[in-house]
């Protein structure tokens, strides 16, 4: 026994030893690939990410450029909408006044003094306009510089200044100009762009619009020339220092650029020739809105455009990449020198992580020598404990008493041994006891039978032979036996009697009592009295003595097989079905009385139909309709009317008729357990 546990103890250590050395040994090598691997693979993860962070800081400041440079677009098309918003105003306010001043000529007449008159009334009309125009020059002195014109659509042109206050004549004709013909085709106000040879320092931008008189005819068209570097001096305080913008009007003349760009490039069309960029040149003057990549020269511009509708011109806001993604370069060369940093550092971290590994791993080996000797012996003291104590429980002596008070799983197994022990002793004392009991009810079943059985008449042929009448029947008992009989017999030459009755209760008892009704209600019967008087006598019999309290419910028939006349009475029992031939079977109309051993003194009625050659009687017990499937639904009389009603009745004998309604109750419980015994008796009378 010394040599088995020594064994025992030198397994465990050295399976703790092998361990411990597999694992100092695969930890030792894990860690020195880990460390060239990881430095690899910080390199590359280094290099990625100091390229990942630099593209999304270049993505980063391009989006808010972009949204920059879409807001700036948009804030100049709105500030130059609002100017001309109030140019047209003033205007509006110009047409009103020569609206309710002027006086247009009268036509040529005949009548002099009539053309006397109109001339004499322009004349004053025109007048009063030039002092208007003073008026208006005047009034702007201390704003942007305007210079208003009023020409008539009798080819005057009046305005204010170093020209004269009335010109007229071909080369002074105001109907031949753009400005005047814009204004007459569109109707309203209209601005007809830029004017090279302007009236004031740098370019001048023309508005009119189209003046109607009173009588809604045009009377002529008023103007306003607007100084562009005055107006667009507003436009030059909103932007950053590294964003740009232009102006552009639909002749593809620059009107507005706030840098250098100015002195190089005249038009826009010069740009965009000189840049050979295509597609923005359409979408510029085809009144698209979007951003757009333009290379120019050595350098990369990002522009966003803006299309203002009123006065034809494009909004474009730009940026030189170079200047504005300059931060993302020192975002990437920030990385790069980080990541030389951690690549020195990690080399350091995974060496010093080696050698700790390699003296955590000694440590740990030596321990679990240690600890595995310890261990073994510990299990095993315990277990030759339990093996000495468990070879002494046995069949006779199977109570197991050891305790082993170790707190791990071997305590547990003698603990769980010890109450398997103690169950096992209370489940054959239980087994013994349900078995006596079993075997005691099991008894009480087959006597219970043997007792159904044996006084159920089976001469089914025999007896239908010798009469003019036939009869079969059938007996399912339930498992636990319940008190159901049938019976049928001769009373005289003439007289045949059938009984179908149930007995409440199961076992011996119901056997006992059912074979008590049985004999009571034969005896009776044969005493020549009808068959209520039978039952009521069968009933005072039964109550007698009857402390346990059952009763019986039944159905008994007398036929005279001379006449086809039934008498019969009903005794709380389900009401028999009656087939007429060839005409289908219905419910047998019975009066309704108590059951059998009830109230000693209750009295039965005594009802009587006429049956005819080939009627047929169905008498069955609750056990039938109150047959159950899985779901707790009953075979119900409905159900058993409907199946009866499906035969064709009188081409099928008894027998057949039986089994095939035990058939169809069968396939309606399916796998559910018999509750009830199932009775059933049919007879048919032929003469």
């Amino acid at each position: 026994m010394k040599n088995k546990k020594s064994s025992i103890e030198n397994k465990v250590v050295s399976l703790v030893f092998a361990i411990s050395f597999t694992a100092l040994l695969l930890t030792s090598l894990v860690a020195a690939i880990s460390i060239q691997n990881i430095t690899k693979e910080n390199d590359r993860v280094t290099m990625e990410m100091s390229t990942q962070a630099a593209d999304k800081s270049r993505l980063a400041l391009e989006k808010i450029t972009c949204d920059e440079l879409e807001a700036l677009a948009i804030s100049k098309k709105n500030q130059i909408d609002i100017l001309f918003d109030g140019f047209e105003r003033e205007l509006l306010i110009f047409s009103g006044a020569v609206t309710e001043i002027y006086v247009p000529p009268v036509e040529e007449t005949t009548d002099t003094e009539e053309s006397v008159d109109g001339t004499v009334g322009e004349t004053a009309s025109l007048l009063s306009i030039s002092k208007l125009l003073d008026s208006m020059a005047e009034n702007n002195n201390d704003k942007n510089e305007r210079k208003f014109f009023f020409g008539t659509e009798s080819g005057i042109l009046m305005t204010v200044g170093d020209e004269s206050a009335f010109s007229s004549g071909a080369d002074f004709d105001p109907r031949a100009s753009e400005w005047y013909s814009y204004a007459k085709e569109n109707g309203g106000f209209t601005v007809s762009g830029l004017d090279e040879h302007g009236y004031v320092r740098g370019s001048m931008l023309t508005c009119s619009m189209p003046v109607y008189g009173k009588d809604g005819g045009l009377i002529g068209v008023v103007r306003m020339d607007v100084n562009i570097d005055d107006f667009l001096d507003s436009l030059e305080s909103s932007g950053s220092d590294k964003t740009n913008y232009m102006v552009v009007s639909s002749e593809e003349k620059i009107v507005f650029v706030n840098d250098e760009w100015r002195e190089r490039y005249s038009t826009m069309g010069e740009f965009l020739a000189k840049n050979k960029n295509d597609d923005l040149h359409s979408k510029l003057f085809t009144r698209e809105s979007g951003s757009e990549y333009i290379d120019v020269g050595d350098q990369q511009i990002f522009a966003s455009h803006d299309y203002i509708d009123d006065m034809d011109w494009v909004v474009v806001a730009y940026v030189v990449l170079d200047d504005t993604l300059a931060p993302s370069v020192q975002i990437r060369d920030g990385i790069l020198d980080f990541a030389e940093k951690s690549v020195v550092e990690v080399k350091r971290h995974s060496l010093l992580l080696l050698f700790m590994v390699f003296g955590i791993s000694i440590i740990v080996l030596l321990m679990a020598f240690i600890c595995g000797t310890a261990f073994a012996r510990r299990i095993t003291g315990p277990l030759k404990t339990l093996t000495e104590k468990v070879k002494h429980v046995d069949a006779e002596k199977i109570k197991f008493d050891c305790v082993i008070d170790t707190d791990d799983e071997i305590s547990d197994l003698a603990d769980a041994f010890r109450n398997m022990t103690d169950e096992l002793e209370k489940n054959i004392a239980k087994i013994k006891v349900e078995s006596k009991e079993r075997e005691k009810r099991h008894a009480e079943y087959n006597i219970a039978k043997q007792i159904q059985l044996s006084v159920l008449p089976t001469n089914f042929r025999e007896f239908s032979n010798a009469m003019e009448f036939e009869v079969s029947a059938t007996i399912q008992p339930a498992k636990g036996v319940g008190g159901d009989f049938y019976d049928y017999f001769k009373v005289d030459k003439d007289h045949i009697a059938i009984i179908i009755a149930d007995v409440s209760g199961k076992g011996v008892p119901a056997a006992l009592f059912m074979m008590i009704s049985k004999i009571l209600m034969d005896t009776r019967t044969k005493s020549g009295i009808s068959t209520g008087e039978i039952l009521g006598e069968v009933n005072r019999q039964l109550c007698i003595n009857n402390d346990v309290g059952m009763f019986v419910t039944a159905f008994l028939g007398i036929l005279d097989i001379r006449t086809g006349k039934l008498q019969y009475s009903n005794a709380g029992h389900t009401p028999p079905l009656i087939y007429r031939y060839k005409k289908g079977f219905s419910w047998l109309n019975v009066t309704k009385n108590l059951f059998l051993a009830g109230m000693e003194d209750t009295e039965y009625a005594t009802d009587e139909i006429q049956l005819t050659p080939g009627d047929m009687l169905l008498l069955y017990t609750d056990g039938v309709t109150e047959a159950k499937d899985k779901d707790n639904n009953q075979f119900t009389k409905e159900r058993l009317i409907d199946v009866v009603n499906g035969f064709s009745a009188e081409h099928m004998t008894l027998d057949e008729i039986i089994a095939c309604i035990k058939e169809e109750i069968d396939i309606f419980v399916g796998s559910a357990p018999q509750t009830d015994d199932i009775t059933m008796l049919a007879a048919r009378y032929y003469s």
